[in-house]
């Protein structure tokens, strides 16, 4: 398989903080990468990396073969990946499809292809009805179905997912799987940052795990889960 991403030897810091520290790893096409750890782990601060909100102190991201160091958000998006975010971001004074429209925009100047794409990415995300209705009126779980509407609109080869699955109640971490699951085989490559278990051992086919901004394990799921380092980090936290 092609390798879409390669990340190498990233170190990032805030001030005295260390956040990351030679953190490397690839992912290749159509792959689902889980990335987990405790809090301050560096998750959000890695993918913020990756994409261009932030530009690391040391290390190098490739793309496609091509360095993106350092490149503005919006042109790293126009080259295929996209970034959900932790908080909502949807415009809530708009409508369920102006909020998807805006990213559908992004590689198609036609507005009726748009307005098109943007309907059928709605549907996927199960929000298929409600095209209409305000982003703010939307319950936190169509909030949450929303952002990743947004993201998939703009067309990514890889999606990167920051904890779409926070304050989704298990059944509704069941649906998002499926979602997922769904996209992928439609050839989205997939890397998600996760505190919800169900919501990646299911799905990815391969899991990073980072604590105190270093990268500590990687491997299966199973593998993962018997790893002494991991347990010792993260579940024994939980």
């Amino acid at each position: 398989m092609e390798t879409l991403l390669r990340i190498e030897n990233v170190s990032m810091r805030f001030g005295g903080l260390q956040a990351l520290k030679n953190v490397s790893f690839t992912v290749k096409n159509n792959e689902v990468i889980g990335l987990i750890g405790p809090n301050g782990a560096g998750k959000t601060t890695l993918l913020n990396c990756v994409t261009g909100f932030y530009k690391p102190v040391e290390g190098k991201v490739f793309y496609k073969g091509k360095e993106i160091t350092g490149l503005k958000p919006h042109k790293i998006c126009q080259m295929g990946l996209t970034k959900t975010f932790q908080l909502i971001r949807a415009f809530k004074s708009l409508s369920v499809l102006d909020n998807v429209l805006i990213g559908a925009l992004l590689k198609s100047s036609r507005k009726n292809e748009a307005v098109k794409f943007a309907k059928e990415v709605i549907k996927t995300v199960g929000l298929e009805g409600k095209e209409n209705v305000l982003a703010g009126n939307l319950t936190p779980a169509d909030q949450r179905s929303l952002e990743l509407a947004r993201a998939i609109a703009t067309k990514p080869e890889i999606l990167l997912l920051d904890e779409i699955a926070a304050g989704l109640t298990p059944a509704e971490v069941a649906e998002l799987v499926e979602i997922l699951k769904e996209i992928n085989k439609k050839g989205l490559t997939l890397v998600i940052v996760e505190h919800v278990m169900q919501a990646i051992m299911p799905i990815a086919g391969r899991i990073i795990v980072l604590h105190e901004g270093r990268k500590i394990a990687e491997g299966p799921p199973q593998q993962i889960r018997e790893n002494e380092k991991v347990i010792e980090a993260y579940f024994g936290e939980e």
